[in-house]
């Protein structure tokens, strides 16, 4: 049996006397090892693979009574040439032709014992850098962090081990690092800027590099971050010239967004959910019902807004850029306004739109500004349609224009357009009932996408109001300049000083209710203009215009409110859903608008929703972002979509606080669908009938 084992082991073996320590046999594998030949080595004892300062070693290891079939060590050997190896040594006695021997089997364990040194060496530099490290399973969850991560961010062991990274990671960024670093399969280091969260809420931008960890099958099984923290300078937001506002505090102010965004939804959702429940109206029942739906509309486009310029000012919301094709941002730009133009009851047409109109801008930035813009102009003009048109100014430019008239544009339009662009934003909410935050981030807009405005003549006679943009957007410049401060100028450089413009009448005070009519009580008496030559854009190039796809210019109708969707349209009573939302008025209101579902079952929290979950099977689930406990709603998706049975199963983000891109990011990072609160029948029914 030794004879078998010594010809075919691939591990060194040799047989050695134990009265004279003489060799008397090995194997190929141990004449490789020790570098000898195999007459050499039957002239050698045991003692010469030692060096004489290991010598007493060797008598020690042989005086101590040693367990058979056991490796000990490790021993130091020496080979021929010199160099040393580090050995583990497993002994058995046998009797070797009449002879007591041993049978050893030896293991090199010189690349272990060096692997475990550079270990205890790398384990020494994490836990003490000045860089933040972190290692993460293949789902995100922390399985190491280093002394500086915890001292950094302020938070202790047991609040870290085994928590998602997403919890220290900025609500923006949350997706990102989902669609980027665990849904996307990395396979090799990739870097991200990201804001970190510190326990108590404030924020600190970092510099993250993550490299995926291969396991013996060469598959991913861990993540490895490096955070780098940079110098963070306290920045104070200015307001735009001629805005009247002081210091922001913009990171306050989107967490003010945060807290009272629920309770508004609830409000909103509660107050639908009555209207809705009078059959027969009265006249002044209908009235009313008329007054609250606007003032809706009013106060989510007015916390939108709040929040789009918030994460403008704080940085939140990066500059991406990317090739775009005008005519491939109009159904966007249509879904946009919807509201706008069933508010205004102002039907919104095409002018001329150049077919091969193309640029490189930030879209999510361009979108909001267009329907931002044209939104004003809905709540400006006196006629019952507007005109948007958009096409090349110059090689490095182009122009989106608007008019209010098949063929010019009113001086009421042009008047509203000159105040919004020009005056203290006090006035401005004076005279025409406009939210401070829509001008803001007007304004911001324009700054970010480095354009300006100006009056389009044609023949001497004002014909559009105009924003010039350029072709491509310049991104290094701006993030090089981010404190710059951009004065708006309505017109270009030649026009002459105008006269201050009049004040409101003081017998006319502004109406609460409607934007649409309070500008125009507001609206000082008509003034006389004065015989000036404006400045004004060049005659706008030839070029290949077209008529958008006809829909724009079909009668009003299309603008009309969407009529109630029923239940038909998804047989909701053979469906069960589990709804995950930490607000228990949420959770409420979501009973009431869906209870001709068959079965909702609510949860507070992941760790909550897992019994659940094991005991049922649901059809549908319906998740907000911010959940109680230590999961969010991405870090949820993503261990739900793991178990048994929820790989395929719809599953619909919900939250209260959207800006630009979000959908777009919650989609990739894997959910079916995503609607903003408040969650109205509405919506969700729709969101339905598309994932089912």
């Amino acid at each position: 049996m030794y004879d078998i084992l010594l010809q075919t082991s691939p591990e060194p073996i040799f047989i050695y006397d134990l009265e004279n320590l003489k060799f008397l046999d090995m194997n190929d594998a141990t004449l490789k090892l020790y570098g000898y030949g195999k007459d050499e080595f039957l002239h050698m004892d045991l003692t010469d693979l030692y060096a004489p300062e290991d010598i007493q070693t060797l008598i020690e290891s042989s005086n101590n009574h040693v367990t058979e079939n056991e490796f000990i060590g490790p021993f130091r050997h020496k080979r021929k040439d010199g160099n040393s190896i580090l050995v583990k040594i497993s002994k058995t006695s046998i009797d070797y032709n009449g002879r007591k021997a041993h049978f050893n089997l030896v293991k090199d364990v010189t690349n272990d014992l060096e692997k475990e040194k550079n270990l205890s060496l790398y384990k020494y530099v994490f836990e003490n850098s000045s860089d933040l490290v972190v290692t993460t399973d293949i789902h995100g969850f922390i399985t190491y962090s280093n002394k500086s991560f915890l001292k950094k961010l302020g938070y202790s062991p047991s609040e870290v081990n085994k928590t998602p990274i997403n919890s220290f990671l900025s609500q923006s960024d949350k997706s990102v690092f989902n669609s980027s670093v665990f849904r996307a399969g990395l396979q090799e280091k990739k870097s991200l800027e990201v804001t970190l969260l510190k326990k108590g809420g404030d924020t600190i931008k970092a510099k993250v590099d993550v490299s995926p960890i291969k396991d013996f099958k060469g598959e991913t099984d861990t993540f490895a971050f490096i955070i780098q923290i940079g110098e963070v300078e306290e920045k104070i937001i200015q307001a735009p010239a001629g805005s009247g506002g002081g210091e922001l505090d913009s990171s306050f102010l989107s967490h003010l967004f945060h807290e009272i965004l629920t309770p508004i939804n609830v409000i909103i959702g509660f107050g639908q959910e009555l209207i809705e429940s009078i059959n027969n109206p009265t006249e002044e029942q209908e009235e009313s019902r008329e007054i609250i739906q606007e003032n809706q509309k009013m106060l989510l486009q007015i916390m939108d807004t709040a929040g789009e310029y918030a994460a403008l000012s704080q940085g939140a919301s990066k500059i991406e850029t990317s090739k775009i094709l005008f005519v491939d941002l109009i159904d966007e730009i249509e879904v946009n306004i919807k509201k706008s133009v069933e508010l205004n009851k102002v039907a919104f047409n095409y002018g001329k739109i150049s077919s091969s109109l193309n640029f490189t801008t930030d879209k999510h930035k361009m979108l909001t500004f267009i329907s931002s813009y044209l939104n004003f102009g809905m709540q400006l003009t006196q006629m019952s349609k507007i005109y948007l048109s958009a096409q090349s100014y110059d090689n490095d430019n182009f122009v989106i224009s608007i008019k209010d008239d098949k063929s010019a544009i009113t001086q009421d339009l042009v008047n509203g357009y000159r105040d919004i662009f020009s005056l203290d934003e006090n006035i401005i909410r004076q005279r025409y009932g406009f939210s401070r935050f829509s001008v803001r981030l007007l304004r911001k807009l324009l700054s970010i996408l480095k354009a300006r405005t100006g009056l389009i003549k044609k023949g001497g006679v004002p014909a559009e109001y105009g924003i010039i943009f350029p072709n491509v957007l310049a991104v290094e410049e701006f993030l090089d300049n981010e404190d710059e401060t951009v004065e708006f100028e309505p017109f270009m450089e030649d026009v002459k000083t105008q006269a201050p413009p009049p004040k409101p009448k003081k017998s006319t005070p502004a109406p609460s209710i409607s934007i649409k009519n309070s500008y125009k009580a507001a609206l000082p008496d008509p003034v006389e203009e004065e015989a000036e030559e404006e400045a004004s854009f060049d005659d706008l190039p030839d070029e290949d215009f077209i008529k958008p796809p006809q829909k724009p210019a079909q009668p009003r109708k299309q603008y009309e409110p969407t009529q109630k969707k029923t239940s038909s349209q998804v047989d909701l009573k053979n469906l069960t859903c589990l709804y995950l939302e930490d607000q228990v008025d949420s959770q409420i209101l979501f009973k009431v608008q869906m209870k001709d579902l068959k079965k909702i079952e609510v949860a507070n929290s992941l760790e909550k929703a897992f019994p659940i979950i094991e005991k049922d099977k649901f059809d549908f689930i319906v998740m907000d972002i911010n959940l109680q406990g230590e999961y969010n709603g991405l870090d949820a998706l993503r261990i739900i979509r793991q178990l048994e049975g929820y790989e395929k199963i719809p599953i619909i983000a919900v939250t209260a606080y959207v800006l630009p891109g979000d959908k777009e990011k919650f989609i990739a990072a894997g959910f079916s669908d995503f609607i903003s609160k408040p969650v109205l029948r509405d919506s969700l029914y729709a969101a339905l009938k598309k994932v089912f």
